[in-house]
């Protein structure tokens, strides 16, 4: 799955857990983000690398978000994937 479609279906999941939320623009000042970052996104046009914002997203939404964008998240050392790569 992709990032973008990963965030949609979070989206998607956050609405679903209170018919009181609409649109984008709640859910991106839930997460801390503009809402114009947010479209992008699910939009596939770019995608956060900001760590500050990733720690965002991880927080409301899950630590997922780093491995749909490739990145490691930052509560794994370093050491468990060094040790994996030497097997």
């Amino acid at each position: 799955m992709r990032f973008e479609d990963w965030l949609v279906r979070q989206y998607i999941n956050w609405r679903e857990q209170d018919s009181r939320r609409h649109g984008l623009t709640s859910f991106a000042k839930w997460l801390g983000v503009s809402t114009a970052e947010l479209r992008d996104w699910m939009d596939g046009k770019t995608v956060p690398t900001d760590g500050e914002v990733l720690m965002k997203l991880a927080h409301h939404l899950s630590e997922d978000v780093y491995l749909y964008l490739g990145f490691i998240p930052p509560n794994v050392g370093l050491g468990s994937h060094l040790s994996q790569l030497s097997h």
